[in-house]
């Protein structure tokens, strides 16, 4: 017999790097409507900021929006525009923190409510890193997009959390060897 899929395991996300690119989309007077379609999402749930999204419906929305544009870096563009408080629980839960160690390990417990899709660690040792990893869709289908947002976000609201005392002396971003960026 064969098991029927849940729902519940299809990543959603808050949608909340979409809804920007709708508006960066309509902006730049963008037909949204059949870009929405082909991603299959609706102008409702686009809308509607209490709505969650497919993970993948918003990575083929933002990929359409960004070839459309043209903007290759669109998710790093939108990052740069999003007013930090936007991001709802990942900035609270940053901003809340003491220290840039408790900034992260917090992202990384509570940063899945957002964003099921993306799976956030972090691990100390004589230097902090925090890891990004897909779950559920395809790293190569995202075209640095979330990503880019995501870690765009966190340098942005991190340094709010920091002390004179605390620097943050480099951000290294590396891609899997196995990764046909």
């Amino acid at each position: 017999m064969r098991k029927k899929a849940r729902f519940s395991s299809l990543p959603t996300a808050s949608g909340a790097i979409a809804r920007a690119a709708y508006g960066r989309a309509l902006e730049a007077r963008l037909e949204v409507e059949p870009l929405l379609k082909s991603s299959s999402l609706t102008p409702q749930q686009i809308k509607n900021s209490q709505v969650r999204m497919p993970v993948k419906n918003q990575i083929r929305f933002l990929s359409l929006v960004a070839k459309e544009l043209p903007d290759p870096f669109l998710g790093i563009h939108l990052a740069e525009g999003i007013e930090l408080r936007e991001m709802g629980l990942p900035y609270y839960v940053i901003a809340s923190s003491e220290t840039l160690g408790d900034a992260l390990r917090r992202l990384a417990r509570y940063s899945g409510l957002t964003n099921e899709g993306v799976r956030i660690t972090c691990h100390e040792g004589k230097d902090i890193t925090v890891k990004f990893e897909y779950v559920g869709v395809s790293r190569l289908s995202d075209h640095h997009q979330i990503l880019s947002t995501r870690t765009d976000s966190l340098c942005g609201a991190c340094p709010e959390t920091m002390t004179s005392s605390t620097r943050m002396a480099n951000i290294d971003i590396a891609l899997p060897r196995r990764c046909r960026c």
